[in-house]
């Protein structure tokens, strides 16, 4: 350190500074070194000085000139600097620690790895300012225009930004841990591996801002406007996102285990490979948005809205999601074929023209879910429970229903081509003109079902309970029914050629204009069955019991009745008229 002649002094406050050598980017006067402490400089033009490692340590330079100035590695430690004016001044490493920079004029300064620890900076200008690497531990910079600024690098740990002008500003590798920034304008700033680790970013406004790999663990983002934003690989563990406005953003690997999203817009996102662990997500818009390879274990969808939404083989939906809940969630059009839903939450949810071909849903809870127009082929939905679901219109061929609750289900025009329902509880659902060609039902409970119009052609229904079914019209055209419960169904012009009904329990079912040509009722039990009119041409009726059967205009021609328990003599009479012409008795006697 060396004291400053006196000359020179002079020169540099009176401003005795040459323009040429100005003009040429030349310092006018050398004060290296020199020693201000306490110095009383205020108005003092110091512009185009070189002040390096100059000690300014508590001078006075309030409204001071130092434009252009060189200041790196000055120390200026509780400096007056209120209205200076520093524009383009040079400060790199220089030490600011505690000094007063209020409504002074920083714009363009360099302040690269400068100490501005605690310093008062209450209305100074800032924009567009170089502070790579500066400490700016706990600064007050609340409400102040930094737009453009290069904060990369730079400590704003709990520094107050509230309200701050921040756009387009670089805070790469920035550590801003507890920060406040609430209301801040932080849109198209690069806050690339910024660490923000419990900072309050509340309201803040952070459109199209790079958060690539940034630590927001504990950050608090409620509301605030994440619009276009990229947080590929974001670490955001437990931070708070409620209501915040993620539409298009890229979370991409984000890891955002634990943390609350509830009501939040992430319209169109992209959460392919994100880490969803336990998240909050009741009432989130997640309308188009992508979870592709998504982990949502355990996460918490209930009334969150998932029109179009895509997790194509996501461990939520896909193999890690074994407690995730979707109650009441709308998922119109969601993308979810091949994924793992089995054991989850999901009742009321919509899902109307999902794609869940080849889902999981085993164990899978959708009572009084809206599937109308979904797509389940070959979904596996074994002991899932369905009861009272809409299913209109669905498309579940090849579909494992196995043990499944469809009781009360809305299964109208549904295709169940080829679907297995072995042991399914289909009580009071509603089938008509439903699709179940092939189907395999045996044991399946189908009591007081709707099944008017139904195609049920070549299914297996052994053993199946359908007292009190209405399969009116249906075709069972060679269906595979042996052992059947059919007890006061009602099979009125169903169609039952070539079906296989042996040892089928027909009573009191009501099968008018029924056509069973051909078909196998051996053993069957037909006692009080009204078959008025049905066609059993060439149908086989050995020890089947006809017992107060009503077979008046049925046609029996070939049928083989052999040791039917009805009087076949009777039968011949009242069927054909019996010898001499009588005429036929009638047949709901004897």
């Amino acid at each position: 350190m060396r004291r400053c002649t006196q000359y020179a002094l002079v020169a540099a406050v009176l401003g005795a500074a040459s323009g040429a050598l100005a003009a040429e980017g030349a310092y006018a006067q050398d004060l290296r070194w020199c020693d201000l402490a306490g110095m009383g400089l205020s108005g003092a033009d110091l512009s185009w000085c070189d002040l390096t490692d100059a000690d300014l340590s508590g001078a006075d330079l309030r409204d001071a000139l130092l434009t252009n100035a060189n200041l790196a590695h000055a120390d200026l430690r509780g400096a007056d600097l209120t209205g200076a004016n520093l524009r383009d001044a040079f400060l790199a490493n220089a030490d600011l620690a505690g000094a007063t920079l209020v409504d002074a004029d920083l714009t363009r300064i360099y302040l690269r790895e400068a100490n501005l620890t605690d310093a008062d900076l209450v209305g100074a200008r800032l924009a567009h300012t170089w502070m790579y690497g500066a400490d700016l531990t706990g600064a007050d910079l609340s409400g102040m225009d930094l737009t453009g600024a290069m904060l990369s690098g730079a400590s704003l740990r709990e520094a107050d930004l509230t309200g701050a002008d921040l756009t387009g500003v670089h805070l790469v590798s920035a550590d801003m841990a507890g920060a406040y920034l609430i209301g801040a304008d932080l849109s198209g700033a690069d806050l690339t591996e910024a660490r923000m680790v419990g900072a309050n970013l509340m309201l803040a406004d952070m459109t199209g801002a790079e958060l690539t790999r940034a630590n927001l663990a504990g950050a608090s983002l409620s509301y605030a406007w994440l619009h276009g934003a990229e947080l590929i690989g974001a670490y955001l563990f437990d931070a708070k996102l409620v209501g915040a406005w993620l539409s298009g953003a890229s979370l991409r690997g984000a890891y955002l285990h634990g943390a609350d999203l509830t009501g939040s817009s992430l319209y169109g996102a992209d959460l392919t490979d994100a880490g969803l662990y336990g998240a909050k997500l009741h009432g989130a818009d997640l309308t188009g948005s992508s979870l592709v390879l998504a982990d949502l274990t355990g996460a918490y969808l209930d009334d969150a809205y998932l029109y179009g939404w895509t997790v194509d083989g996501a461990p939520m939906l896909g193999t890690y999601a074994l407690s995730a809940y979707v109650r009441g969630a709308y998922m119109y059009a969601v993308d979810v074929h091949g994924a793992d839903v089995g054991g989850k939450d999901m009742r009321g949810a919509n899902l109307t023209y999902a794609d869940l071909t080849y889902a999981d849903l085993t164990y899978a809870d959708l009572t009084y879910a809206d599937l109308t127009g979904a797509d389940l082929a070959n979904a596996q939905l074994r002991h899932a429970s369905l009861a009272d679901a809409d299913l209109t219109g669905a498309n579940l061929i090849g579909a494992d229903l196995t043990g499944a609750d469809l009781t009360g289900a809305d299964l109208t025009g549904t295709n169940l081509t080829e679907a297995t329902l072995a042991g399914a509880d289909l009580s009071d659902a509603s089938l008509r003109y439903a699709d179940l060609a092939g189907a395999w039902l045996p044991g399946a409970y189908l009591y007081r079902a709707d099944l008017r119009h139904a195609n049920l052609a070549l299914a297996h229904l052994n053993r199946a309970s359908l007292y009190g079914a209405d399969l009116d019209g249906a075709d069972l055209e060679g269906a595979w029914m042996p052992n059947a419960d059919l007890r006061g169904a009602v099979l009125a012009g169903a169609d039952l050629a070539g079906a296989w009904l042996r040892g089928t329990a027909l009573t009191d079912a009501y099968l008018r204009h029924a056509d069973l040509a051909g078909a196998d009722l051996q053993g069957a039990m037909l006692m009080g069955a009204d078959l008025a009119g049905a066609n059993l041409t060439d149908a086989s009726l050995r020890h089947a019991i006809l017992g107060d059967a009503n077979l008046a205009g049925a046609d029996l021609t070939g049928a083989d009745t052999t040791g039917a328990n009805r009087d076949l003599e009777f039968l011949y009479r009242c069927i054909l008229g019996g010898p001499g012409g009588d005429g036929p008795e009638p047949c709901d006697s004897g």
